[in-house]
């Protein structure tokens, strides 16, 4: 379904480019989605067709008619799903290590929307046909809590609440080395790796901000049980800022937890480690307003039977 949006430019707007001032009034459209829009000829400006480089002057009329959503080309498959709640506006879910968040190139099946269109039919509309609903992801190898929106003003709500970090995200990772520090801050800016692209680093000239507090929870045996709140959500920003700390995550082959299992004492808790296949990183908590009720909700992941595992061989405190 199109919808149409209508903007009187103010003197606070003038000098502005036509596809960032769209990108800031349209919630839930990134400015790629924009320009496509522009660029097929929907937006308007003083009733004339215009490009995403226009500057607004004050008293343009800016007029934008939403194009309809393209057909969504992904499979709906009957895949078991955790559900922690659901109404008709969200669901919350708890993904399984090991599960691609949205299809993409090679990897169309077995995906958790590919799960979701299964269980809901219809999820809100994005930019991306790969990726409708989400508003968030997690990594293939991260567990834990993750809401989907179900239509396009949920999606502009949740993305806001993002956008303004009102979100409560606290993760849970069990990291090689004993940390110092009870508790602390970690900040810098995480941008695409210089050399190997398919990394992040902070060692880079066009990196984001990104803020990780963390709290040790248990040391022992060569390991730190670590509780994380992010308040940015970079791309594989704690495994990052982690790695770079000295203390990369278990299981963390890319980011410098490699065969780091060698450097631990005990046979038994080594040899467990050897066979992790994923970074120990779990998203426990998820906190946020709701979209139509505007009430708090705080939803919480158990612990992976992994973590417990190794946690039992620590001999620290709690």
């Amino acid at each position: 379904m199109s919808q149409i949006y209508k903007f009187i430019i103010k003197v606070s707007e003038h000098g502005q480019r036509l596809d960032k001032f769209l990108t800031q009034k349209i919630e839930g459209a990134s400015r790629s989605l924009i320009k496509k829009w522009i660029d097929k000829g929907a937006v308007k400006i003083n009733e004339g067709v215009s490009k995403c480089g226009h500057i607004l002057h004050k008293g343009d009329s800016v007029v934008l008619d939403q194009p309809p959503t393209e057909p969504l080309d992904v499979l709906p498959e009957d895949i078991p799903l955790k559900i922690l709640y659901e109404d008709g506006e969200i669901i919350v879910v708890d993904k399984p290590v090991g599960m691609v968040v949205h299809p993409a190139p090679g990897n169309r099946h077995g995906t958790l929307v590919n799960a979701l269109l299964y269980h809901c039919r219809d999820l809100a509309t994005t930019d991306n046909p790969f990726r409708p609903g989400l508003v968030h992801r997690l990594d293939k190898g991260t567990s834990g809590v993750m809401i989907v929106a179900k239509n396009e003003q949920a999606l502009r709500h949740l993305s806001k609440q993002f956008r303004k970090r009102r979100i409560k995200k606290v993760y849970h990772a069990i990291v090689y080395g004993e940390v110092p520090r009870d508790e602390g801050m970690i900040e810098s800016s995480i941008g695409r790796d210089r050399v190997h692209r398919q990394k992040m680093s902070s060692r880079t000239q066009k990196g984001r901000e990104a803020h990780t507090l963390y709290r040790v929870l248990k040391r022992g045996e060569g390991l730190s049980y670590v509780r994380i709140e992010i308040k940015t959500g970079r791309t594989h920003q704690i495994r990052v800022h982690f790695s770079e700390m000295g203390y990369p995550l278990v299981g963390d082959d890319i980011y410098g937890g490699k065969n780091k299992w060698t450097q631990i004492k005990s046979q038994v808790l080594a040899s467990l480690l050897a066979t992790l296949d994923h970074p120990l990183l779990q998203a426990v908590e998820l906190g946020f307003i709701h979209p139509k009720l505007n009430e708090n909700m705080l939803f919480n992941s158990k612990l992976d039977s992994k973590f417990n595992e190794i946690l039992s061989y620590m001999k620290g405190a709690e």
